[in-house]
């Protein structure tokens, strides 16, 4: 993974590499995962734009998904984030949202996409 990022020069970053795509915020004290983990964690080699400002901050990424429909093998899955962190003294509050255009190419969904597709 390259991580490309100076706060002192710009609130702006890149990251490159095999990567979580932020999908999904999955912070748990249970002994096993929630089924939202199950089901959005997607694990890629990505390219991912992102920005960091004032508690504010936002990404755009794209990869290759392991889904492909009639062999095409082409960049045509991505995604967006954007979130909001704000603490003061003893009071913390969290936001976020994400968006990808493609659930099937999550870790969990891929594998069963692929094993009911044979024309894969």
């Amino acid at each position: 993974m390259l991580k490309i990022y100076d706060p002192d020069v710009a609130p702006v970053f890149f990251t490159g590499g095999q990567i979580y795509v932020p999908f999904g915020v999955y912070d748990t004290n249970l002994v096993s995962d929630p089924l939202t983990l199950e089901i959005g964690e997607t694990r890629e080699t990505a390219a991912l734009l992102g920005f960091e400002y004032a508690g504010v901050g936002g990404s755009v990424y794209g990869f290759n998904g392991d889904h492909k429909l009639n062999g095409d093998n082409r960049i045509g899955s991505w995604g967006a984030s954007l979130s909001y962190a704000w603490e003061q003294d003893d009071v913390a509050v969290a936001a976020s949202a994400g968006w990808i255009n493609n659930l099937g190419d999550s870790d969990s969904l891929s594998y069963k996409i692929s094993a009911s597709r044979p024309y894969r």
